[in-house]
């Protein structure tokens, strides 16, 4: 199985949980940063992965105009969708807001797993608005954390479905 991983990423969360998943799925799987992925012939994968991150309530425009630009051709393959975001209690309302009820529907999987509070990432701004969070959390005993379970149960649904299809 060949399995392109497409990723956005402002505090490099998106990236890091991308090369996780890389590094478990079977098969060849390579990452690409959403940049580079304008050019990407999404149809030589047998599978393709397409995460982002949340900030501020929203996925970053440029995953969202990737999908939203290659809704007909990923619809038509096996994909999986996945976001990086502090709140998982929202993960549902996060999925619907980043991705249209139509390409949610014709994914193979899409699930949320957890982030992390990176305050050396980012531009400035990003960076003193990570600081405060963490602040904030570490008052309340919050912690920011990336879900492994969660991204190691997502890759076993996609190796056992796809390989056994």
């Amino acid at each position: 199985m060949k399995t392109a991983i497409i990723y956005g990423t402002k505090t490099g969360t998106s990236r890091k949980i991308a090369k996780i998943i890389a590094s478990k799925i079977e098969g060849e799987a390579i990452t690409i940063p959403i940049a580079k992925a304008k050019n990407t012939c999404l149809l030589k994968y047998d599978f393709i992965i397409i995460g982002g991150s949340i900030h501020m309530g929203k996925i970053q425009s440029d995953v969202k105009s990737f999908v939203i630009r290659n809704s007909k051709t990923i619809k038509g393959i096996n994909f999986g969708l996945y976001l990086s975001c502090l709140r998982e209690d929202n993960k549902d309302k996060y999925l619907e807001e980043s991705f249209s009820r139509e390409v949610l529907d014709a994914s193979f999987i899409a699930d949320t797993f957890g982030g992390e509070l990176n305050p050396e990432e980012g531009d400035l701004i990003t960076r003193n608005m990570t600081k405060r969070i963490i602040k904030k959390w570490n008052k309340k005993g919050e912690k920011a954390e990336i879900n492994i379970q969660r991204i190691e149960e997502y890759v076993n649904r996609i190796n056992n479905g796809i390989n056994k299809k």
